[in-house]
């Protein structure tokens, strides 16, 4: 009796287990598991090709449009000597839902960048206030003349969840030999779920 009552029970063990088992997996495959994979979204681009730069916000005389030098398009944004600071700058973007921002482009040294020539890429969310990624200026590897080179930067982190965004480039060039061209601009973000 004994013997046949401890079968009995080590069957129902098994079949406790196995039926365990058995509802286990079909609660995990029953279940909708939801993976993060963040979307990329585009919040700003320009190819230089709308006339005037419209779809910029800001731009001064010294900055200008070309045919004879794009990198994609038809046209391509070129400055040189400046007469002081020439800013070429973004409208008002609004990052707020967004993360890991980042800003792709490619430029182009058509002259030489001398002395204290320099082009400056730069970030705002008040337009007073500026914060520098980067700066292009005399010397190697930026002063002197070459093909185009796309370029890409992730911006700060404090410029995410913002109304007011905006970038530029803030030129200075001495002379009108001193020449940098842009084209390309994108801006580009993950949405934060």
């Amino acid at each position: 009796m004994k013997k046949t009552n401890l079968i009995l029970s080590k069957t129902l063990l098994k079949f406790f287990i196995f039926s365990f088992c058995l509802i286990s997996i079909f609660i995990f495959y029953s279940l909708k598991v939801e993976s993060y994979s963040p979307t990329t979204s585009s919040l700003f681009y320009s190819d230089m090709s709308v006339g005037g730069f419209r779809d910029w916000g800001y731009s001064d005389k010294a900055w200008s449009q070309t045919s004879k030098d794009s990198y994609c398009g038809k046209r391509g944004a070129t400055t040189k000597n400046t007469k002081g600071e020439a800013n070429l700058i973004t409208p008002i973007i609004n990052t707020i839902g967004y993360s890991n921002l980042k800003i792709t482009f490619a430029y182009r040294i058509a002259q030489f960048l001398q002395g204290m020539d320099r082009v400056n890429l730069e970030w705002s969310i008040d337009g007073n206030n500026w914060h520098r990624i980067y700066s292009y200026t005399s010397g190697w590897p930026h002063g002197y003349p070459g093909d185009w080179i796309e370029q890409n930067f992730v911006l700060s982190t404090q410029a995410e969840n913002q109304s007011k965004l905006q970038l530029r480039f803030n030129a200075r060039l001495t002379n009108q030999f001193n020449e940098f061209r842009l084209d390309c601009v994108k801006l580009t973000a993950e949405t934060i779920n």
